[in-house]
């Protein structure tokens, strides 16, 4: 439920509730959980003097395990002309999901076996959240910079335990359906803890220009440095990945009865880190796709499409190992085509 209301000049208030139920059924240790959340929420935006608004919000989290939470939120945002400068921080709250509480699960991927444990024991994630922010608009480019801080506090994480003779022993207990065989090549196991804590730093920069009547280039850019910690021990919080960037480009234009968009688009990523695995390498990857629009039918208009994914045939081609873990998953170079209709 949402409501949207004006109750005084140059303001905007928000009032809501919203209820979510998660149901976790699984084969593997027969578990069969769900829990509810119920939330009440409320914002106010005003403007408090000219270019300057501020808004204000406030949520109230039940949850059916970890009880009642309050998280407010506040931003001041200066506006004089093109220009936006923004300051924003909020708490947050974040209850375990039902995975990282109640699994028991084993699998066997390629001939090895993995196993991951939930945990009961697990507290909710904690968090401060601050943003500032500046931006420029006009008709021909768009420049937006971001930087922000996240510290969450009891943060869930799935730490990898080495696997000794007492522990083989448990998880054979636990697990019967393991073999012998399999049993020798298992060489650690999962468990969700809670770390002290956690960091999250970054930098996001935005740039989009209209070169051209029909004619976008667009690019996104965001350095992220994420740590957790347990104990006095810091180590890079696992599959974080510290530089990104997509990069798009994208023409439309139609002559009479027929239109044309042609769509370049690509993300690059260094490397993903796993500190009890190897690294996965970074990768760039690019896909050029084509839609073409058909009105020449007094029934229906037509949009035949066809491109290419992962242009440039980029694969991980190591070789595989136990301590290999992956960021690129395509097979290759692909074709894709389609067609859609739309009845007039």
């Amino acid at each position: 439920l949402k409501g949207i209301l004006g109750l005084t000049a140059h303001s905007t208030t928000i009032v809501g509730a919203d209820w979510r139920k998660d149901y976790l059924t699984a084969s593997s240790g027969n578990i069969e959980e769900h829990v509810y959340t119920l939330a009440a929420y409320a914002q106010h935006e005003m403007l408090l003097l000219k270019d300057l608004t501020a808004t204000l919000g406030l949520r109230l989290t039940h949850h059916e395990t970890f009880d009642n939470h309050l998280t407010p939120k506040a931003t001041l945002m200066y506006a004089p002309g093109n220009l936006r400068f923004r300051a924003t921080y909020s708490a947050g709250f974040r209850a375990p999901g039902l995975d990282e509480l109640y699994y028991h699960y084993f699998s066997v991927n390629r001939g090895k076996p993995q196993i991951i444990f939930g945990n009961q024991e697990l507290s909710p994630e904690k968090s401060h959240y601050l943003s500032l922010n500046a931006e420029y608009r006009s008709e021909v480019i768009a420049v937006s910079l971001t930087g922000y801080l996240n510290r969450i506090n009891d943060m869930v994480v799935r730490q990898n335990i080495n696997v000794d003779e007492a522990a083989l022993t448990m998880l054979q207990r636990e697990f019967p359906e393991m073999t012998a065989d399999q049993a020798a090549k298992l060489e650690r196991y999962s468990l969700y803890q809670n770390s002290d804590k956690g960091d999250v730093k970054g930098v996001q920069v935005n740039v989009s220009a209209n070169v051209f009547r029909g004619f976008n280039l667009s690019a996104n850019y965001v350095y992220t440095y994420a740590r957790t910690k347990s104990g006095e021990a810091w180590t890079t919080l696992e599959r974080s990945i510290r530089h990104a960037a997509t990069i798009a480009a994208n023409y439309h234009h139609t002559w009479g009865k027929y239109g044309l968009n042609v769509n370049l688009n690509g993300r690059l990523q260094s490397k993903t880190y796993y500190p009890d695995y190897e690294d996965a390498p970074g990768y760039g990857a690019w896909n050029l796709h084509t839609t073409h629009s058909l009105d020449y039918l007094k029934w229906a208009y037509l949009e035949p499409s066809i491109g290419i994914d992962n242009l440039f045939d980029r694969v991980d081609r190591r070789i595989d190992s136990s301590l290999r873990k992956y960021a690129l998953y395509s097979p290759g170079r692909m074709l894709v085509i389609g067609l859609k209709v739309k009845f007039k």
